[in-house]
């Protein structure tokens, strides 16, 4: 039994960094993530899978389209890091807050602004349909098929 809790805690203690360093930093724990849901691999989607991150900024009216591969059940934070490694002309920053995970804040050199109330809106496309993500890059595992968006905007908040 106390083995089991200590395992446990060990486990969990890894989950806010899952995908740090990149596609191989979690593998080892994804055999625990995969819990047999339909896009899982037991489902016969095992291994890498094409995907394209998309990054937007309505001010410079810029739209530059990304491909790059995603392993299944891969952070989104480990397949941005993947594209930067594997392609020069996309590069992005981030803070690791101890609350709340990690924060983009700057793609491509552009970075937000709460002077001028500019961020990196994170969104996820399916077929038609664009939702903003309701987590953040650590915790959000991209499906085959999906369109990530880096979407830099203004918000009406002043913080």
């Amino acid at each position: 039994m106390a083995l089991t809790v200590i395992s446990f805690l060990c486990f969990a203690a890894l989950l806010p960094f899952l995908g740090l360093g990149g596609p191989d930093d979690c593998s080892a724990l994804l055999p625990f993530l995969r819990l047999g849901g339909p896009d899982d691999c037991s489902a016969g989607n095992q291994g890498p899978f094409s995907m394209e991150v998309t990054v937007t900024n309505k001010f410079a009216k810029t739209n530059i389209t990304y491909s790059t591969t995603a392993e299944v059940g891969m952070p989104m934070f480990g397949v941005l890091n993947h594209l930067h490694k594997t392609n020069n002309s996309f590069n992005y920053t981030y803070i690791i807050y101890d609350t709340y995970g990690i924060f983009v804040n700057g793609v491509n050199g552009v970075n937000g602004s709460t002077e001028n109330n500019t961020y990196w809106q994170l969104l996820s496309q399916k077929g038609s349909t664009i939702k903003p993500l309701s987590v953040g890059i650590s915790c959000h595992i991209p499906k085959k098929d999906e369109i990530f968006i880096m979407n830099f905007t203004t918000s009406s908040c002043h913080i």
